[in-house]
């Protein structure tokens, strides 16, 4: 899917990244990535990058004029992360240190290790999208839409969340992959292939469509 498509990054493409250097380009011409802090190149599924979980990020200028907007990617969580209880981090996150924007993040839950995101909201809220040990160590795809005041998650080509918050999605920050910003969400130990953001809602078949195109 390439309408409204806004920001698209490919590690395994030439183009998008060179094997060298720290600028990840989009390939729409948009807006370039900088690779912050020393992520390594690897070879896996034809290009990835491996962030440390200590300080490796990547950072872009945000993309997004419409409130009603999507972001998607392949990561791989290490599965170290799984039995750390109490640190958190984001996984792709827009948040300021006032907790404005979204995250996708890692976070615990009644004990347990869980993917969750919010909008706008670093008090409370927010929605689990599934436990960390059932996608830790495996390249899983990521897709978080919004419409309105609704969030939806999907992994895989699956839906596996949504929620209504009370006011929309506030996106003037910086985007990261592989760091949190707000409060205790740091940075994650992953590998990260794809990045591409949607100044629209995709709808599920289209999340299915671009996951079958990619897996």
């Amino acid at each position: 899917v390439t309408d409204s498509l806004v920001l698209a990054t490919d590690a395994s493409n030439l183009v998008s990244y060179p094997k060298t250097g720290t600028v990840w380009y989009d390939l729409t011409a948009n807006i370039n990535g900088n690779l912050q802090n020393g992520p390594i190149f690897s070879t896996e599924v034809g290009g990835c990058f491996i962030f440390d979980g200590v300080d490796d990020r990547a950072a872009f200028s945000n993309p997004y004029t419409n409130p009603n907007f999507s972001i998607e990617f392949w990561a791989n969580i290490d599965t170290s992360f799984v039995s750390t209880v109490g640190t958190k981090g984001g996984i792709v996150s827009t948040w300021d240190g006032s907790y404005n924007g979204f995250c996708i993040a890692v976070t615990d839950s009644s004990g347990q290790r869980t993917i969750r995101s919010w909008a706008n909201d670093g008090a409370g809220g927010g929605v689990n999208w599934g436990l960390l040990a059932d996608y830790a160590g495996k390249w899983t795809h990521f897709v978080l839409t919004f419409e309105g005041n609704t969030q939806k998650g999907y992994l895989n080509g699956v839906q596996v969340a949504e929620e209504t918050y009370g006011a929309g999605v506030t996106n003037v920050n910086t985007l990261y992959m592989a760091y949190g910003v707000a409060g205790p969400y740091g940075p994650v130990p992953m590998k990260g292939s794809t990045l591409r953001c949607y100044d629209r809602t995709l709808t599920s078949a289209e999340v299915q469509q671009n996951y079958n195109a990619t897996k």
